[in-house]
């Protein structure tokens, strides 16, 4: 299994925070490699005490051309976790998602304990900020649309679950916690990136 992280370490707030989501992955026993996708060039040959795996895609950050950027490098990893640097994961969260994509086709964590339930519902089922998925799926899909540079990237890929017909699981004894829009801040014309990219959904589903 590979875990990969999208991440803009611009100040020390930011790099505890890719520290404690990193920390929360590694005990896991799975051992999943880790894949830091990161935006702050400065970092690039420079030693960096967390235990990942540090890639930097050329050019200004786009949230699904580093998602690209990230599959690149899973080798031949059959499950792939997709993470934002904002979230810490509880002990066995990882591994049940794992375990779990030999059930479902893609799945995300819970943010309370509960029961698995089953959708497609932008954040209700699929949280942005964290999906498992088969590496079938992303054959499947090709890549990820680099039309969506930020926002809406989960709905798209909503909506392509739907059209082939995947399942979606919100995994119960899978916990996590998202610290909600905290690098929100990390993106520039936010507005433009949030309606903007509403319309480019709407023109490709419509």
């Amino acid at each position: 299994m590979t875990v990969i992280i999208l991440s803009y370490t611009k100040d020390m707030k930011y790099f505890e925070m890719l520290k404690r989501c990193v920390d929360s992955i590694e005990d896991s026993k799975v051992n999943p490699r880790i894949i830091v996708v990161e935006t702050n060039k400065n970092l690039e040959g420079k030693e960096i005490p967390i235990e990942a795996e540090f890639i930097f895609p050329p050019g200004e950050f786009n949230y699904n051309r580093f998602l690209n950027a990230g599959f690149e490098h899973i080798r031949d990893s059959k499950k792939v976790i997709i993470s934002n640097n904002d979230v810490v994961y509880e002990p066995g969260c990882i591994d049940s998602l794992y375990s779990w994509l030999d059930i479902y086709d893609s799945v995300s964590p819970t943010e309370e304990l509960g029961l698995n339930v089953e959708g497609i519902k932008v954040g209700e089922h699929v949280k942005g900020w964290c999906i498992g998925l088969n590496i079938d799926v992303y054959n499947r899909m090709g890549e990820w649309d680099e039309d969506f540079s930020f926002w809406y990237q989960d709905n798209d890929y909503c909506n392509f679950l739907e059209k082939e017909g995947y399942a979606h699981c919100v995994i119960g004894n899978a916990v996590a916690h998202h610290e909600i829009s905290a690098s929100h801040n990390l993106v520039e014309n936010l507005y433009e990136s949030t309606h903007g990219l509403e319309k480019v959904l709407y023109e490709k589903w419509k």
